[in-house]
């Protein structure tokens, strides 16, 4: 579950921090279908395709749920850059 929560994050989250606090150590095999969040139909079809769950109710369906919480994260802060002159 902790490698499918760092999959979540990189790739339907765009990096957003995903933790995974299942508990559960076993390796799962599933699928899911759900609509991207970027979906953009072709203008050519003419028949709309069954609409897909959101990630969040397909998450739903396979007993997960994503809860959002504040968690500690280490941070660079840089106040002031300045250009020294170096020598040729």
């Amino acid at each position: 579950m902790g490698q499918f929560a760092k999959g979540l994050s990189r790739w339907v989250f765009q990096d957003i921090p995903i933790t995974d606090d299942t508990g559960l150590k076993d390796v799962y095999s599933f699928t899911l279908h759900y609509e991207s969040l970027n979906y953009n139909p072709s203008p050519a079809t003419t028949e709309a395709p069954d609409p897909l769950p959101t990630i969040f109710q397909a998450l739903g369906r396979q007993g997960l749920k994503l809860t959002p919480k504040k968690v500690m994260a280490d941070f660079l802060v840089i106040d002031r850059v300045e250009k020294s002159p170096t020598g040729n």
